[in-house]
């Protein structure tokens, strides 16, 4: 629509005033555009509060999730109580780096949802292998009697987080397969935290078998950076690197883990299914 006294010559452009218009036209416009402003100004300061609040939260993520963890080196052997790293040192991440370690993660879409872990959180394989909360477990003894004791193959053991801000330690878990999870469509089991101690808990350890070796040995202690096994004592099937299966997370791209045993044979060993304990700063 356009304003004027009918000349074409005088006519003005659409939302302006004409030379002569009446008071209270003009309180009308003036008023349009006050409210127009004021809603302009609100999504302006909504949009600047979100993003300080955003930064804030990642800020303090990064602060829980990175603070760095001081491991204990003056031991070859390892002990229930430790604070360790669980190392995948056979593989080697898509950026070129040798080895993953076994961190938990959170996706983007969870840091101002619950920028904490909780149960639920997932577990990966990730390539920054540096010691700090989110990738340091303490290992500790399914049987309480046995605490401090030397950790030998075939002993129950848990993983538990060293906690992450206000959140509480929680435990590391072999989900049981969900059909139809979307999101893990291979339907294996997914490698979580949980709050409840259930037998999915449970893990051993067993030395690695090469092809012709005779069968492990039991209650050997077991030694810092000693490629093992791990096997969930519930079905013994073993934790594994999904090497094919990327994610992508808020700290990057990061591997699946899960368990399960290759071809269905528990004797066959591969390189995505070794592991090592890790106690000290290298």
């Amino acid at each position: 629509m356009q304003y004027g006294d009918g000349n074409p010559q005088k006519c003005q452009p659409v939302r302006s005033l004409p030379k002569y218009v009446n008071k209270l036209v003009k309180i009308g416009f003036w008023d349009d555009e006050q409210a127009g402003d004021e809603v302009k100004m609100r999504q302006l300061w909504y949009t600047l509060l979100r993003n300080e609040t955003t930064t804030q939260i990642v800020k303090k993520l990064y602060e829980d999730f990175f603070k760095v963890m001081t491991l204990p080196s003056d031991s070859d052997v390892l002990s229930f109580g430790h604070l360790v790293q669980l190392r995948s040192p056979c593989l080697t991440a898509y950026n070129g780096q040798r080895g993953l370690v076994l961190s938990i993660t959170l996706s983007e879409g969870d840091i101002e949802v619950c920028p904490l872990p909780i149960r639920g959180t997932y577990v990966t394989a990730s390539p920054q292998k540096d010691p700090c909360v989110r990738n340091t477990f303490q290992i500790l003894p399914v049987d309480p009697a046995t605490s401090g004791d030397t950790v030998k193959t075939n002993d129950r053991f848990l993983l538990r987080t060293v906690g992450c801000g206000n959140s509480t330690p929680l435990y590391v878990e072999a989900e049981p397969t969900r059909w139809g999870d979307p999101q893990h469509p291979a339907n294996l089991p997914v490698i979580r935290l949980t709050s409840r101690l259930t037998n999915y808990c449970w893990w051993y350890a067993s030395q690695r078998r090469q092809r012709g070796d005779p069968p492990p040995k039991e209650g050997v202690p077991i030694k810092v950076r000693e490629d093992l096994v791990i096997r969930l004592a519930m079905n013994n099937q073993t934790l594994t690197v999904e090497k094919d299966r990327l994610y992508g997370t808020f700290f990057g791209n990061e591997y699946g883990v899960t368990i399960h045993n290759r071809n269905g044979r528990i004797d066959l060993v591969y390189p995505e299914s070794i592991w090592e304990f890790v106690t000290g700063s290298s």
